[in-house]
């Protein structure tokens, strides 16, 4: 009997530790992990760099991972127009004290030239990440005026 429980309990955090991976990386979304090679990422195709700050202890990240990143259509809006960059700041405070984050999650999306285009803190749904992605691509587009 000792065995069987000793067992389960093994196998029980196995699980655990599989869990926590597949939520730590979304398919469909290849984050990279380095800030300035996103950067320059984002100036050599001119897209926009998407940042998600994140921690080790963010219940809300993890939500976000597990119900938006993957999301087939949030994780293509995201491969198809931004260069996303997986930012945690557990490791990385640098970065994060950089960029002003003081709460997790937080998605702060940059312009090929640097320009701040949407900062968005706190868990969101799948729908309204769709509608912040857009309008923050909409931000790149100028108008052209016709006389």
């Amino acid at each position: 009997m000792r065995c069987i429980k000793l067992l389960l309990m093994g196998m029980t955090v196995f699980a655990g530790m599989f869990l926590d991976c597949e939520a730590d990386s979304p398919l469909g979304i290849a984050w990279q992990s380095n800030v300035e090679t996103g950067s320059q990422n984002s100036r050599e195709t001119q897209q926009p760099v998407l940042l998600y700050f994140t921690t080790d202890y963010c219940t809300y990240c993890r939500k976000l991972e597990r119900d938006v990143w993957s999301s087939p259509a949030v994780s293509q809006q995201i491969s198809e127009n931004f260069i996303p960059v997986k930012v945690n700041a557990s490791r990385d405070r640098f970065a994060a004290q950089k960029h002003g984050i003081r709460a997790y999650p937080t998605i702060v999306i940059v312009s090929p030239d640097g320009k701040e285009l949407g900062r968005y803190v706190g868990y969101t749904s799948a729908t309204t990440m769709q509608q912040r992605l857009s309008g923050a691509l909409s931000k790149l587009v100028q108008p052209v005026v016709m006389q």
